[in-house]
């Protein structure tokens, strides 16, 4: 005979059948009126954008001034490289040069550089980057009387925009080390310069940023 602990296992055993089976043959619960399925839960709250800080930065040496092409000192490259960029970068990582607003070049002969641009970059302002900002800016970089980086393109006899998007420069002389000399160079916006004159340039980054004010400064509201 069984035991009375094994016989009570045994029928606890089947209880939790007998009470499984019954909940899966248990009817739906009835539709709401007119056959439509009830509200959905809202979903949780989508999280909302943090509201807009200021982020104050302290350097040890101040700001030369408001014209990115007259100076030549690192901490101000650093700087500016923060508001507007070049067509190339140093690639830590890997080594040598990498593209930045240019997304690729090539040097079809040992006299010229063909950059070509990266599509969709925007200023500040929205407006688009295109290859007269670049013949816009090296030209700069080479004739305003305050520019400290004339060196840089001194070798160059031509700059050209080929289309919207593709910048073609000549050089007097093989410059094999060309494109390292480029990284700090930053490009402005030729139209903003038109309109409004050697102010501070917009950056070539997208999204929405502003230096207002710096301690001393001849300069405000960069945009």
């Amino acid at each position: 005979m069984l035991s009375e602990r094994v016989c009570v296992r045994r029928l606890g055993r089947f209880l939790a059948v007998v009470c499984l089976l019954a909940a899966a043959c248990a009817p739906a619960a009835p539709a709401p009126p007119g056959g439509k399925p009830g509200p959905e839960k809202p979903a949780a709250e989508v999280a909302k954008p943090a509201a807009s800080r200021t982020l104050t930065v302290a350097y040890t040496t101040d700001l030369e001034g408001i014209n990115p092409y007259a100076h030549s000192t690192s901490t101000v490259y650093a700087r500016w490289m923060h508001v507007a960029e070049a067509l190339v970068w140093r690639d830590q990582t890997k080594g040598g040069w990498g593209p930045h607003l240019a997304e690729r070049w090539e040097n079809p002969d040992p006299n010229t550089w063909v950059f070509y641009l990266r599509k969709g970059v925007k200023f500040h302002d929205a407006s688009e980057l295109t290859a007269d900002d670049v013949v816009f800016s090296y030209t700069r970089l080479k004739e305003d009387k305050e520019s400290k980086q004339l060196s840089v393109l001194l070798d160059v006899e031509r700059i050209e925009a080929t289309d919207r998007y593709t910048v073609r420069i000549r050089t007097k002389n093989p410059d094999a080390a060309f494109v390292s000399r480029l990284d700090n160079r930053v490009i402005l916006s030729k139209a903003y310069h038109d309109r409004l004159g050697p102010r501070p340039p917009t950056s070539s980054r997208s999204g929405p940023g502003r230096t207002s004010s710096r301690n001393g400064s001849r300069a405000s509201g960069w945009c």
